[in-house]
């Protein structure tokens, strides 16, 4: 909320509010799908052994293009999204490079016959 929506100032009920907004989104309008129900699905997702790999590739994507990342950052994910955007057609960036090397890597992963 503080980097992306500039909500370091906001009251606890304006925080709340926001994250309630989302849930609801979230929820696509489910009536009886609480915050509570969200955590509980969280929780439960990130005991399966993709989660982490998968919080990872989000993280990175967000970061790339949100131009977060260092030019010279040593990141292992970092590095192969500057190498494929040398390799990709203009106008690709670090941002939509990353997000080529983790959804690729992804369907390479899980769709071996199809990509």
């Amino acid at each position: 909320m503080k980097l992306v929506f500039k909500g370091e100032s906001w009251s606890y009920a304006k925080k709340g509010e926001f994250v309630e907004a989302a849930n609801q989104e979230f929820s696509m309008n489910t009536p009886g799908f609480t915050q509570r129900d969200w955590l509980a699905l969280m929780e439960n997702a990130s005991q399966t052994g993709d989660f982490a790999k998968g919080k990872e590739h989000a993280e990175g994507v967000f970061f790339a293009i949100a131009g977060l990342i260092s030019p010279t950052s040593m990141d292992p994910l970092a590095i192969k999204a500057r190498e494929a955007a040398r390799n990709l057609p203009p106008p690709a960036d670090i941002g939509s490079a990353m997000l080529w090397v983790t959804v690729r890597e992804f369907l390479h992963e899980h769709f071996p016959k199809q990509s």
